[in-house]
């Protein structure tokens, strides 16, 4: 199984003709995952990867009532059971921030598209919340990632997952700032049972996913696993092409192949309660 995750890079500055050029891409590589961020799904692919589930990054906020993109799940041969967080939770206020989405078979397979911002969250969507139990990288802030990630984990409860997205953190942030606040991030998701694939492959030192000029070689992207599935995981590469040739989008995809995985072909299409 092939499992791509990549930032699509529509953004505040989308422009429709490179987005569809970058989709044409997906195609071509034809994944039997995608795990996308910045998206924004032509008709077509929804025929193409019969599984589609899709979150808009921003669905309620005021000023942004225009911005159509968010993250999204696609699923090339396997139908998606849509996740439908509950009211009230912090999956819900974060919906779009992160997409979740079920593979039902032998052994259901949990999947997850993160796009966790560069910033962290306002206090004012922290007031009143439960943030003590938190695994933090900051003495102060807190970022997306930190409060997605323990939901997931919660709501995954033992099962395989792939949970892949641009996280806007990496190691050489580290390294140019003089502090360690991403190694901790790293660490804390490796607590809570974030296999990183990179690492799981033999991949020493992080490869560059993003490629905006004037910026650091960051990678942003990462791809995760419970340690069973990881354990599957044959390779991992990053495919710079669409941000170096292609020019489709300043992220590059992040591809994981994975052996003998056990999924079958779900048959319900009621979301997961």
């Amino acid at each position: 199984m092939r499992v791509i995750s990549w930032n699509m890079a529509a953004g505040f500055d989308y422009d429709p003709e490179r987005h569809d050029r970058a989709w044409g891409f997906l195609r071509e590589l034809d994944p039997d995952i995608a795990l996308l961020q910045e998206a924004v799904a032509p008709a077509w692919a929804v025929e193409h990867w019969p599984g589609t589930v899709a979150a808009r990054k921003y669905p309620a906020r005021a000023g942004h009532e225009d911005v159509p993109w968010g993250s999204a799940i696609l699923s090339r041969r396997m139908e998606l059971v849509p996740y439908d967080p509950p009211k009230g939770t912090w999956l819900e206020d974060l919906w779009g921030s992160v997409a979740v989405a079920r593979i039902d078979g032998p052994v259901p397979l949990w999947l997850a598209s993160i796009h966790s911002n560069a910033y962290p969250i306002q206090a004012d969507r922290l007031a009143n919340r439960p943030v003590g139990e938190l695994r933090r990288c900051h003495p102060k802030d807190i970022w997306e990632i930190e409060i997605i990630a323990p939901e997931i984990e919660t709501l995954f409860a033992g099962d395989a997952f792939v949970v892949g997205g641009d996280l806007n953190s990496g190691l050489l942030f580290d390294t140019k700032k003089n502090y360690d606040y991403n190694a901790r991030l790293f660490r804390n998701l490796a607590e809570g049972g974030f296999v990183d694939l990179r690492s799981a492959c033999g991949v020493e030192l992080e490869e560059q996913t993003y490629f905006k000029a004037g910026k650091c070689p960051y990678q942003l992207d990462h791809l995760f696993a419970d340690a069973e599935t990881a354990a599957r995981a044959t390779s991992w590469r990053v495919l710079p092409e669409p941000a170096t040739v292609e020019m489709v989008s300043d992220h590059a995809p992040i591809e994981a192949v994975f052996d003998d995985l056990e999924i079958g072909i779900c048959e319900s299409t009621a979301a997961v309660e």
